[in-house]
Parts: C-alpha cells; structure tokens; sequence
C-alpha cells in the first residue's frame, strides 16, 4: 500500500531529488504493478468440462461402450463440443478483460531537480511534482498545489461535462485535464491508484445469470435425480426381454432422448472501458466557420464553460465581453429578468442560453457587471418518432420506467410528457434528495422523473429500487 509522505504542507518547486527519486524506487513505491488476470485457462476448462449435463453424457456413454457398440456412443461427440464452444467464448472474454486498462497515456510531465523532465508513467513515483496541462491525462492520483484546471471525469464517474478543480482538491488517474495548467503532488501510485483499482473491479470475471439458463439448469437437476430411480427400473426391465447388452443400449437410448443437450448461452458481463482526444473534436470546425464569418474579430481572453460556472465567455477586441450560459447564470444582472421566459421555453422541452454583452474586461472567472442580455437561444430536442411506442411497449410488459438526468428539472419534465411516460408532471429536482434520508427509497419507488440527477445519486437510486425487490437494468449515453 502506497501512503502520502508527509511532504503535503509545502509547495516542492523543485520537485523530488535524484536520491529521494532513487529510495522511492527501491522500496516499491513506484508506479508499476502487474495487471491481475480475470481467471486462469484451467479455471475456465475445468468449469465447461465439469459440468452436470457433461457428466451424464459421459455416465450413459460408458454405460454404452461396455456393450462394445462404438456407433451408439458418438453422442459423446455433444459434450466435446459443448466443452469446446464455452471454453472458447469465455477465454474470448478473458482477454477482453485482461486488456482492460483506464489510463492509456504512455508519458507524463514531471519536476525533478528544478527541471521539467518527460517520463514514462511507469516511472513516476509518490510525491512526484507533476505539471499537467490540457489534454494530459492522469496516470496516478494527485493534489492540486498550484493553479486551476477544469477536468473531463467522464471516463471514471460518468460526469459528462468538466468539472473546476483548484488547490488542495485531489485528480484521480483516468481522467483528462481540459483547461488550465496546475502542479500537482502525486499521492497514490500503482496498484492504490484509481485508474488501478477500476481496472482491478472491472476484470472480475464473474457470468451473468438469466432466467433462460437458470431455468435450463433446473430441468437438469431434476433429471438427474430422475434417472437415479428410473434408470435401474428401465434396465431391469429391458434385461427381462433382450440380452444384457441390447438392454443397455436401450437404457441409454431411452435417457439420451429425455437428456437431449440445450445449447447454453454465457453471458459474459464486462465492462469496458475507452479513452479518446479530451477535447470536442467539433469545436475546431466551429471556431474555422466562426473565423470564416468574423475575420476582424481578435480574441483577446476567454474563460472556458463549465459545469461548476454554467457559462462560459471571450473578450474580443473593439467588440467587448461576450458571456453564454445558463439563463440563471448570464440573467441574473439584467434588470428586465428574462428568467421567466426561458422558464417557459424549458417547459416546452429546449434547453435554453442566454447570451448577453458588456464593455468590462473579463478578470479571472468572474462575470462582468455590466452585462446586458443579448439574446435567448432555445435548443429544441428532437426525439425520435418511436419513443413514445417505445415506452407504452415497455408498460404493456409491466416494465416500470425511470427518466433520470441531468438536466434542469423542467426540460426532463417536457421531454418525458411528450414521449408518454405516467406521472411525468411530478419531476423531482435530485438536488433536493439526500440517500441517506429515510424517505429517500420511498421518493424513487414513487417518481418517474428526475433531473439534474448527479452520478453518485443515480447509482444510490439504483441501489435502493435493487433493495425493494426490483430487477434493474439501465441505458444511457454515459
């Protein structure tokens, strides 16, 4: 288990030394570990070969060899090949799993000796000083010493938009860095990391039950009972009228036909994790034609959005302080309050900004005070013309629907009115609930909707429909 030292209190700006590197090395606390596998090859042979269908197969077919009647024994033939395809789809699943890795950056920027140094992750070690700046991603857990960052979670806790991360709050591994430049002290390497202990979770190999292969192997069970007594009585009765080896033949016979193997499915639950460029790959594309239509316009500042400010901003030359965002947000100044109106226009289901104007420049992350409303932009949803059928499909079989987001409470409320799904007038604003309430499991047992739902509370919700006796699956673009 690697710990912090504790070098917490002081700013390195020099960063570890070449000895302090060199102990840290030789007593493990480096950012090496050998990814575990999921199971072994004897684990998964061993569980497709020794199984209760194999097992009467081979029972009725030695059963069949003793009468020396080779042709009658090529049902044998069945339990190779069922070995043979579960061994094969679960070792597929194997090195699925084994592959499974959070992190994918290969090299990481780090201050040793007064000198920014480029390394392989592999390399760094705990209390290492790192300088982290958009599109680096974490290869080990950090605290922020100095500067500010916004950083892409999404691959670790779903959270789809950035989040603003300052000093003294920590970075897991696995996420990327969007916006800002910060140093950082490295607190947790290796196997600690949470990139390492996702990883670690998620290559638990472990077969997804169905009701289909539960039931299967109910009907096996009861057969294999019921051959103990009705395989004695089928032979003595055959060996009162044929010789002893034409009455195991027709033993054997008579329980192949009541043993015929089904084909199982394994279904092999995984999860899989990907990475890609941190950065919208649309927003070059945006800035070109923006360029193409304003040439004259020089940008002189810009502040990015986030979801902790919930607008974003750039100061242009000659032309002031552009603000977009939030109308709670960008309106708030504005002394004819537009609020109401884009309440209503999120009551039709668009998601609405404001953009609004001012000649103040723009100082750290703060608004100008002298913003004046520009425009409303409402951005209408388009739903797709079979999800209303979708979901009355989905009542008629008594499947309960949950719409859990994050967006504002109204555009959920909308979008779910208009798709058909009951009760969507009771929206439920999950920054109002708390797991830990007694009411809690009660609110989601009773509600349809949800919004501005954080990923930590839809997993708690999860939870608690899972503790009431429901069977719960989900979908999502997370």
């Amino acid at each position: 288990m690697t710990e912090p030292t504790e070098r917490t209190g002081e700013v390195m700006a020099t960063g570890l030394s070449d000895e302090e590197v060199a102990a840290r090395l030789a007593d493990g606390r480096a950012n090496r570990t050998e990814a575990d596998t999921s199971q072994t090859w004897g684990r998964i042979l061993r569980r497709n070969a020794l199984t209760r269908l194999n097992f009467l197969l081979l029972v009725l077919g030695a059963a069949t060899l003793a009468t020396g009647a080779l042709p009658d024994a090529t049902f044998l033939a069945v339990a190779v090949i069922n070995t043979v395809v579960g061994a094969v789809e679960e070792s597929r699943a194997k090195r699925q799993l084994d592959r499974l890795a959070v992190v994918s950056a290969p090299r990481a920027r780090a201050v040793r000796a007064g000198a920014i140094v480029d390394l392989a992750v592999e390399d760094l070690v705990l209390d290492d000083l790192l300088e982290l700046r958009p599109g680096d991603q974490l290869a080990v857990d950090v605290v922020v010493l100095e500067g500010s960052a916004e950083v892409d979670e999404s691959l670790t806790t779903g959270e789809s938009e950035p989040v603003a991360k300052g000093v003294g709050d920590d970075l897991l591994s696995g996420t990327w860095v969007v916006a800002g430049v910060v140093r950082a002290r490295v607190t947790r390497v290796g196997r600690d990391s949470y990139a390492n202990r996702l990883a670690a979770e998620a290559r638990r190999f472990s077969l997804a039950g169905s009701e289909l292969v539960a039931a299967v192997n109910r009907v096996l069970r009861w057969v294999t009972w019921a051959m103990v007594v009705i395989g004695p009585v089928l032979f003595w009765r055959q060996v009162q009228h044929e010789p002893w080896r034409v009455a195991v033949r027709l033993s054997v016979a008579g329980h192949r036909d009541r043993v015929a193997p089904r084909p199982q499915r394994r279904d092999h639950l995984a999860l899989y994790l990907g990475s890609g460029a941190p950065e919208d790959p649309g927003g070059p594309a945006i800035a070109e034609a923006t360029d193409a239509t304003a040439p004259d316009w020089t940008v002189e500042a810009s502040v990015p959005f986030s979801s902790a400010r919930k607008w974003s901003a750039v100061r242009v030359a000659d032309h002031g302080t552009w603000v977009l965002g939030a109308p709670e947000m960008v309106t708030a100044i504005d002394p004819d309050d537009l609020r109401p109106l884009a309440e209503t226009w999120a009551e039709t289901g668009s998601r609405v900004l404001a953009l609004a104007r001012g000649a103040a420049p723009l100082e750290g992350d703060q608004l100008p005070g002298d913003l004046r409303l520009v425009a409303l932009v409402a951005l209408a949803e388009r739903i797709r013309p079979t999800v209303a059928a979708t979901i009355a499909y989905f009542g008629d079989q008594g499947v309960t629907l949950r719409v859990i987001s994050g967006d504002a409470v109204a555009t959920v409320r909308a979008i779910a009115r208009a798709v058909g799904v009951p009760d969507a007038e009771r929206a439920v604003d999950a920054r109002d609930l708390r797991p830990d309430d007694e009411g809690f499991a009660e609110v989601v047992e009773s509600s349809r909707v949800f919004g501005r739902t954080t990923p930590e509370v839809k997993r708690e919700m999860v939870t608690a429909l899972r503790a009431r006796g429901h069977t719960v699956a989900m979908t999502g673009d997370g």
